[in-house]
């Protein structure tokens, strides 16, 4: 289901704003990077598909927006329910820059936690790579590393940072385990002769 509409107002607005400081404090230290990262790749047409979760996702698809980047947000509920709600004005900016928001659920289907695993089956198979910025041994982020070997999808993993070790143990584990390790954007468009 294609989401094109979506209401907000002035508190919607305030708790985006809220939530992005909140996750500013957590966020993994490339979150100026990701910035960079997606400037550069929107500039070169790229699309960033992603989750619209808290944290990197959120990053990333706000920085494509303002980048004038396209971005597609893949839920794990139906259309009607913008998960986490803390997000719902960043889902109104993606449609408002011409991105989308698309679910398999029908409207009114609740976020629930098994849905979110099932959903990136979605997001890699929309896409032609797969970029992992930070994975904790435990998390969703592997799943979709797993289902890019599995629909042969190309996968990148943003090189682990020392001070970061527990949040990039996944990142240490897909590289050992032959995923391909980039530090800058420039890597990944050389890899499709973008360069």
């Amino acid at each position: 289901y294609l989401f094109k509409t979506l209401g907000y107002d002035e508190k919607d607005l305030n708790l985006f704003s809220s939530s992005i400081k909140l996750n500013t404090q957590f966020m993994h230290t490339l979150y100026f990077d990701i910035r960079l990262k997606d400037q550069k790749l929107t500039k070169d047409q790229f699309t960033i598909i992603s989750g619209l979760a808290l944290g990197i996702d959120t990053a990333v698809h706000y920085n494509c927006v303002i980048n004038n980047g396209k971005t597609i947000a893949v839920l794990g509920c139906g259309i009607d329910r913008i998960y986490p709600y803390a997000n719902k004005y960043l889902a109104r900016m993606i449609l408002d820059n011409n991105g989308g928001i698309i679910s398999e659920y029908p409207p009114g289907i609740v976020p629930k936690k098994w849905n979110f695993p099932r959903r990136n089956r979605i997001l890699v198979g929309l896409t032609r790579a797969v970029l992992i910025v930070q994975s904790p041994s435990k998390s969703g982020s592997l799943i979709s590393a797993m289902l890019s070997t599995d629909y042969n999808r190309d996968l990148y993993v943003v090189s682990p940072q020392k001070e970061c070790k527990d949040k990039d143990a996944g990142n240490i584990e897909l590289i050992f385990t032959g995923a391909t390790e980039v530090n800058n954007p420039k890597e990944i468009l050389k890899e499709y002769n973008y360069c």
